[in-house]
């Protein structure tokens, strides 16, 4: 499934939408995440230079949401780093998150084929939305 932060439960811009869309059309699902470990992503120059509907798509398995959700509610708990950081090593997606481990080898082919039609399917949907 796509993780797609950082977006709150009531945004919904244009891209967001034509996204959203998309992966339906594909079967792939969608979580919404306020936030991913940080808020420090490629997204943040596009927010900066104006473009709020800017996210960023990461893709995960369900294994790794029941992990953030024990992430969130550690961190309201107001839990310490090393503690947190503990809670994510248990996510697939963290296992060689900036780690020395975090090599090109681990990238799913089947996750870039399936990220880049959605992507390339919601600018093609945008294009045709603003003609």
């Amino acid at each position: 499934m796509f993780a797609l932060w950082p977006v709150g439960s009531a945004e919904d811009g244009p891209l967001l939408t034509a996204f959203k869309a998309v992966a339906r059309r594909q079967q792939v699902r969608c979580n919404r995440f306020g936030q991913l470990v940080t808020n420090t992503a490629d997204h943040l120059p596009f927010r900066q230079a104006g473009l709020r509907d800017a996210f960023t798509i990461t893709c995960i398995t369900d294994q790794d949401v029941a992990v953030a959700q024990r992430y969130f509610q550690a961190l309201a708990q107001q839990a310490d780093r090393p503690v947190l950081w503990e809670i994510l090593a248990q996510a697939p997606l963290f296992r060689h998150y900036h780690q020395p481990t975090d090599t090109y080898e681990k990238l799913s082919e089947a996750s870039l084929q399936s990220t880049s039609a959605a992507i390339w399917d919601t600018i093609l949907a945008a294009q045709q939305a603003a003609k």
